[in-house]
C-alpha cells in the first residue's frame, strides 16, 4: 500500500521497507586536481549535484532510511544534513583502504537495501521500478576500447563472475547501483566476515573482488539500463561521455 507524508512524497506500508546506503569515501584519484577540493559526489551534471540527485529519486520513491558513508572531503556532506533526512557514516580509515571497508561498515544493514556508490549518475528514477523481488545488480553496455571489467552473465540472466576485456567489443560491466535481499546479504556478511579472518587485516580490495566470491554462492540477477539513463565518474572520460549524454538527451527536457 502507498501513501503520502506531509511533504507530499509517497512512503510504502503494509511491512514493505526499503533502506539505501550510498558509497562516497573515495578519494578519486584518476580527476587529479579536480578531486582535490571536491568530492566526485557533488560534481554536477546539468543543473543537479550527482549526490543531490540520487537523494532526490530515492525520497520520490518513498525510500527515507538513507546513509551515506563518507571520507574525502567529509565536511561537505553536512550542507545536505539541512535539507535531507539522512544519516552520515564517516570513514576514518577511507585514505588507506578501497571501497570494501566502506562496505563493512554498513554490511549488516544490507537487508533489503539499496547499495549506490556515490559517483553513479542518474537520468532515471530505477528505485521505483518494481523488481526487488530479487537480488539484483544494474549494468551498462560499454563503448569499445576502455578495458573494463566485463559481466559474465548466463542464460536466467544470473551474474556468473567477471573478467578484464581489453578488447575493441562492446561488453557490460557494472553500475554502481544493486539491491540487496536478505538471503544475498547473509552470504555477504559471511563472506566479508571470512575475508577478515584470512587477510588478518582490516578490509581491503575493491568491491569487484568481494562480488565475485558472492555470486559463487546465492544468485544475483543482471539488470541492464540503457546507457542514456545512467553512467559512472570513473575517469574524466566518463564524465565528459555523461555530459555529452546528458546534452543530448536531457538538457532540453529539464530547462
Amino acid at each position: 500500500m502507498i501513501e503520502k507524508a506531509a511533504d507530499g512524497l509517497p512512503f510504502f506500508t503494509g511491512g514493505f521497507y526499503m533502506k539505501a546506503v550510498i558509497l562516497a569515501a573515495g578519494v578519486g584519484h584518476r580527476f587529479k586536481e579536480l578531486t582535490k577540493y571536491k568530492n566526485k559526489a557533488f560534481f554536477t551534471i546539468g543543473q543537479t549535484m550527482v549526490i543531490k540527485q540520487i537523494i532526490q529519486y530515492l525520497l520520490q520513491a518513498g525510500i527515507r532510511d538513507i546513509t551515506i558513508v563518507t571520507g574525502h572531503r567529509h565536511e561537505d556532506f553536512s550542507i545536505l544534513k539541512k535539507n535531507y533526512p539522512i544519516h552520515i557514516l564517516y570513514n576514518t580509515a577511507y585514505g588507506e583502504y578501497n571501497n570494501i571497508h566502506s562496505l563493512a561498515l554498513i554490511a549488516e544493514q544490507l537487508n533489503e537495501c539499496w547499495l549506490i556508490h556515490g559517483d553513479t549518475v542518474l537520468f532515471k528514477n530505477i528505485f521505483k521500478e518494481a523488481f526487488t523481488h530479487t537480488t539484483f545488480y544494474t549494468m551498462l553496455k560499454r563503448p569499445n576500447g576502455a578495458p573494463v571489467r566485463v559481466v559474465e552473465v548466463d542464460e536466467q540472466h544470473h551474474i556468473q563472475g567477471f573478467h578484464i576485456d581489453r578488447g575493441e567489443r562492446r561488453v557490460l560491466s557494472l553500475l554502481g547501483v544493486s539491491y540487496w535481499r536478505k538471503d544475498a546479504q547473509m552470504i555477504l556478511l559471511e563472506t566479508l566476515n571470512h575475508l577478515h579472518e584470512k587477510e588478518k587485516k582490516r578490509f581491503d580490495g575493491e568491491w569487484e573482488e568481494l562480488l565475485q566470491e558472492v555470486v559463487k554462492k546465492v544468485e544475483v540477477d543482471a539488470y541492464q539500463l540503457d546507457r542514456k539513463y545512467g553512467g559512472d565518474l570513473n575517469t574524466m572520460k566518463d564524465y565528459q561521455e555523461i555530459v555529452e549524454t546528458y546534452d543530448r538527451y536531457w538538457k532540453s527536457m529539464r530547462k
